[in-house]
Parts: C-alpha cells; sequence; structure tokens
C-alpha cells in the first residue's frame, strides 16, 4: 500500500484548487463584461463570491504545506 505524506497530499490538492480557482475568475471575468440584459447586478455579485470562496482552501493547503 502506498502512503503518502500530508505534505505531498496539501501540494496535489493545492494545484487542483488554484486551477479551478483560475477557471472562476476567467469565468467571473467573462460574466462581468456581459451586458446581456439576462445577467443581474446580483449574478455577477454570485460569480465574484463564488470565486473568492476558494481562497480559504487555498490559503489552508498553503498553511500545511509551509508547516
Amino acid at each position: 500500500m502506498c502512503h503518502m505524506s500530508l505534505k505531498t497530499v496539501s501540494q496535489i490538492s493545492l494545484a487542483i484548487v488554484s486551477l479551478v480557482f483560475i477557471v472562476q475568475l476567467v469565468d467571473m471575468y467573462s460574466y462581468l463584461q456581459s451586458d446581456s440584459e439576462w445577467v443581474t447586478t446580483w449574478d455577477k455579485a454570485c460569480s465574484v463570491i463564488g470565486a473568492l470562496l476558494w481562497l480559504p482552501f487555498m490559503l489552508f493547503f498553503w498553511k500545511i504545506i509551509k508547516g
């Protein structure tokens, strides 16, 4: 059975969460640039909040990696 250290698992998790965060930022940027009548201010605010919610996870895994 393969045993991975907590630091290795955290590095992998941080990489995955960082990629998701980048995709969320790109999606948020395109959503904020949209001038469609279907996109409300509330939708734009939810998009920003949804992207920012990934930051605590990134900081958590970063803290584990740094020790």
